[in-house]
């Protein structure tokens, strides 16, 4: 792991234009390939060469619940 090949969440987060405490969460759950934590409780280290994750959101239709990327809302 070479320091130039990771950026802090504090980065990507001006990068992609969202929040930090958003994209630390998308560490936590595994959303983010190839993000690491050097220690527990210690900052996230996100791959330069990372996609945006872009924003998730929950869609209600009825009984069911969806997962979609925040983007494909604006489609429908």
């Amino acid at each position: 792991m070479r320091k130039d090949d990771f950026m802090k969440t504090s980065v990507a987060a001006e990068k992609w234009k969202l929040s930090q405490v958003y994209l630390t969460k998308l560490c936590r759950e595994g959303k983010i390939p190839g993000a690491i934590q050097t220690e527990a409780g210690k900052a996230w280290h996100i791959p330069v060469d990372a996609e945006n994750p872009g924003r998730f959101c929950v869609k209600t239709k009825s009984k069911y619940q969806y997962l979609l990327r925040f983007e494909d809302l604006n489609r429908e």
